[in-house]
């Protein structure tokens, strides 16, 4: 029935007989009242099973957020490998929005053979080679595969967490493993990230990453340092002890022929090298600065002496080794005999008292 018609017949509402006051006396108001509600009578009438049943209508859907999406990336770092050295590339995976974390993943890498292999981590040949693993997952962790196949050129990583809280977010990129390559040859290999590397859920979902960030090992000659030690005293300067050493304990040496000269080939790459030399009888000698050496690159170091008098090898020269000389004076001991003319005589006593009280190392000035 139409609204407005039906507004307008309508006067009063009878009761018992009665005629009550109508509603709106008004019968013109009335009917403009019932023309504007009921086009919102009817269109709520639609929606009203939708509010029932704990729905809301599409524009309200429009307004609640939308699930975070989760990013699962892989990223291998590059790597300068000198030919006969060795360097490493690091692997590092990010996390964002996995829900509710993953507690397993395989990493499945893919390089040349012949141009770099994989340097055994844990030195064990009876398990073959291996990567380093880094602590990626919180709490404990265990490898179920962390092998390196050489001849194919292949790696497979396995970790899974044994316990601890899964992981759904990582600050920053999270390191997995280091893996430290031998150059083979003069060249670069991709390492790639292969396509079976995947993720694991604590629900017993798998992911696959969803960025893959792949890396490269260029292959170089090494680099070489230059350079001549003499013995103070001597005609002849051979087998002196000359060392490199880049973070302590990588450390390439080479010992130099009778003028003196050395040429080291260094073995582990670019980076910031300490140097120092070394004889017996002899005060050491210590660069005064590390020397900044890339792949390919040759410097030549000029000239240092090192002082004499230190028989007894504490590398200071005293009255230990005055008193030590003195006593083997007019014979030959070798220990005794500084200059190594073959003899313990006066000219090795003028060298110590020549250098009595220097401490060890001497300054090996390296200009800039």
């Amino acid at each position: 029935m139409n609204c407005a018609r039906r507004s307008a017949a309508r006067g009063g509402v009878t009761n018992g007989g009665k005629t009550d006051r109508p509603m709106i006396q008004n019968p013109l108001i009335g009917t403009l009242v019932y023309i504007f509600l009921c086009p919102l009578v009817m269109l709520w009438r639609p929606l009203a099973p939708l509010y029932a049943m704990g729905a809301r209508p599409a524009t309200a859907q429009a307004l609640m957020p939308e699930p975070a999406i989760s990013h699962l990336a892989i990223l291998v770092s590059e790597s300068i490998v000198p030919v006969g050295g060795t360097a490493s590339s690091e692997v590092f995976v990010h996390l964002e929005g996995v829900q509710p974390g993953i507690d397993r993943l395989q990493i499945v890498l893919r390089f040349d053979p012949q141009v770099i292999q994989v340097q055994d981590a844990d030195g064990n040949a009876a398990n073959g080679a291996q990567v380093a693993l880094a602590a990626f997952f919180q709490g404990a962790q265990t490898a179920t595969e962390n092998r390196a196949d050489n001849q194919r050129g292949k790696i497979v990583l396995a970790l899974a967490q044994s316990e601890g809280t899964p992981i759904g977010q990582t600050a920053a990129w999270r390191k997995v493993a280091t893996v430290t390559w031998i150059g083979e040859q003069a060249g670069n290999s991709a390492i790639t990230i292969d396509e079976q590397s995947r993720f694991m859920g604590a629900d017993g979902q798998v992911y696959r990453p969803s960025a893959l960030h792949h890396g490269t090992a260029f292959v170089r000659q090494p680099g070489q340092i230059r350079g001549r030690v003499k013995l103070q005293g001597r005609a002849e300067h051979g087998n002196t002890l000359v060392s490199c050493s880049l973070a302590a304990t990588r450390v390439d040496r080479s010992y130099t022929s009778l003028d003196g000269s050395f040429v080291i080939t260094v073995s582990h790459g670019e980076g910031f090298y300490t140097l120092s030399a070394s004889a017996p009888g002899y005060l050491t000698a210590e660069g005064s600065r590390p020397i900044k050496l890339t792949v390919g690159s040759e410097i030549n170091l000029g000239e240092v002496t090192l002082l004499g008098g230190d028989v007894n090898r504490d590398n200071k020269v005293d009255i230990r080794d005055l008193s030590y000389v003195a006593y083997h004076l007019g014979g030959s001991d070798v220990q005794s005999d500084v200059n190594g003319d073959g003899q313990v005589d006066i000219l090795d006593l003028t060298l110590i008292a020549g250098n009595f009280g220097t401490v060890g190392p001497t300054t090996w000035a390296i200009s800039d």
